[in-house]
Order: structure tokens, then C-alpha cells, then sequence
């Protein structure tokens, strides 16, 4: 614990002496602080730490860097919590119809394009992913805004490779669609249900060939998307045809709904 404060206590105040919020230092104000602190190193010394964090010669130190260096934290692969984390999306996704991950994080975000750690946190948390306090910190530093303490909701769909706004444009296609064949007597769920013989899976190849007989304004990019959120995740060459369908009328329901109020 008391590492823990020495380590907030000094990147505090590195940081306020970042006047520019850039990140860096400069290496004299590097030397200021440590003698702030009571650390007097030698000339020799303040030059290797200078090698190590002024990566790039331009005298400047990334002084948060230098924090994970004299406070060494244990690693952590991000391309393990990645792979973690979009098991869970689809797992929470296949659950439900009405699922979006843009809509994990507390409301007071929905009215912004990003969220803060705090938020960050509670949807990750929400998830139930099994993530500890320093993988949920090291993946909000890791997708974080440069230049901001916040993480862009879009960032995040894009680390699941789960593009909420790409499927919002399929299911208003789609969507618009189902209204044209309805009108013409045509009942969607019966010609899925048709071909699945009474299950509510269908095979890769048959799903497909129900899509094009409808008429679905579905492009082969967009078709991959449908099929990777649909997927029966112990089956992978089945598809769930109801959790499409009602996730078209779902996501219309309440998207297209907001799109006529404003």
C-alpha cells in the first residue's frame, strides 16, 4: 500500500509540473521533482534514467513511463484480455436480441462518444468478464485518448471487433425491408422457419440463400457481420435466425424511434 501511495504521489506531481498536459517533462524539471522527493541521484544515475525514457533524443521525459519503471508492474497481455473480451460481447450478445455494447456503460454516457474510467469500469464489470482492477486500469490506459482521461465508445466496439453503428445501418436496411415484404403478404419468419424444418437454427449456406430470395440489402462485408453475431457458438456453421429477426426489430424499435424524435 505504501508503494501504491509513493507511486501516485510521484506521478502527481510530475504531472503538475506538465504545464503542457503533453505527457513529458523536461529533464531538468525531472531532476527538480526527484529532489522534491528527497531523491538525490548522481549525475551518472539521472543520465541512465534519461536513456531510458527519452526514448526519442528530444530531451524530454514521458514521465509516466518512467513511474511503470521504478514502480515495475506485473505484465499484462493485451492481446489476452482482447481475446477475453469478445468471447464475452458474443457470448452476452447470443443471450439476447436487445443487446448492445455501446449500452454496458451507465446512462450518464449515452449522451457522449466517450466514457470516463469510472464508466469504463462498471461496464466492463457488468460484462462479468473476470477482469482484476490493474487488467480493467492497464486496457482504459491502453485504449484511452492521448491527450484525454477518457476512452471513445467506438474505440471500444472496435478493440471487440463489434461495430455497433455498422450494425445499426444493416438493421435499418433491413429493416425497411420487412416493412416492403410484410405489406406484400410475405411473413418473414415463416420463410426462416420454412427452411430450418421447425428448429431455429440454419445452416450457413441456407440462411444465406433465405437472405437473397428476400431480398435483404445485404452486401457480403455486411452478410459477415450478420453471421459473426449469430453464430451458435457451440455450433459455428449454424446460425440463430430468430436472434437475428428480433434483433432487426429490436434495434429499428429503438434507434429509429430516437431518429423520429430528434
Amino acid at each position: 500500500m505504501e508503494d501504491r501511495y509513493d507511486e501516485l504521489n510521484l506521478e502527481n506531481l510530475l504531472a503538475e509540473n506538465d504545464l503542457e498536459r503533453s505527457g513529458k517533462i523536461s529533464r531538468f524539471c525531472l531532476k527538480q521533482c526527484l529532489l522534491t522527493l528527497g531523491l538525490k541521484l548522481e549525475p551518472f544515475e539521472l543520465l541512465d534514467i534519461f536513456d531510458l525514457v527519452d526514448t526519442d533524443g528530444d530531451f524530454l521525459v514521458d514521465y509516466k513511463e518512467l513511474v511503470n519503471l521504478i514502480y515495475i508492474k506485473p505484465f499484462i497481455d493485451i492481446d489476452a484480455l482482447k481475446q477475453k473480451l469478445q468471447n464475452e460481447v458474443l457470448e452476452a450478445n447470443f443471450k439476447s436480441s436487445c443487446f448492445d455494447l455501446r449500452r454496458i456503460f451507465p446512462s450518464s454516457s449515452w449522451d457522449r462518444e466517450y466514457v470516463l474510467k469510472n464508466e469504463f469500469r462498471e461496464g466492463i464489470q457488468k460484462l462479468r468478464v473476470g477482469f482484476n482492477e490493474d487488467e480493467i486500469s492497464c486496457l482504459f490506459e491502453y485504449l484511452k485518448n492521448v491527450h484525454r482521461d477518457f476512452v471513445y465508445i467506438a474505440d471500444i466496439c472496435g478493440f471487440c471487433d463489434f461495430d455497433e453503428e455498422k450494425y445499426d445501418a444493416v438493421a435499418k436496411k433491413c429493416y425497411d425491408r420487412f416493412l416492403v415484404l410484410e405489406r406484400e403478404g410475405i411473413y418473414i419468419r415463416e420463410e426462416f422457419r420454412f427452411h430450418s424444418k421447425g428448429s431455429e437454427y440454419l445452416s450457413l449456406e441456407d440462411f444465406n440463400r433465405v437472405v437473397r430470395f428476400l431480398g435483404l440489402p445485404i452486401s457480403k462485408v455486411e452478410l459477415c457481420l450478420l453471421l459473426k453475431r449469430f453464430l451458435n457458438p457451440k455450433h459455428k456453421s449454424q446460425i440463430n435466425y430468430r436472434l437475428f429477426i428480433d434483433f432487426i426489430s429490436q434495434r429499428q424499435r429503438c434507434y429509429g424511434d430516437c431518429d423520429r424524435d430528434d
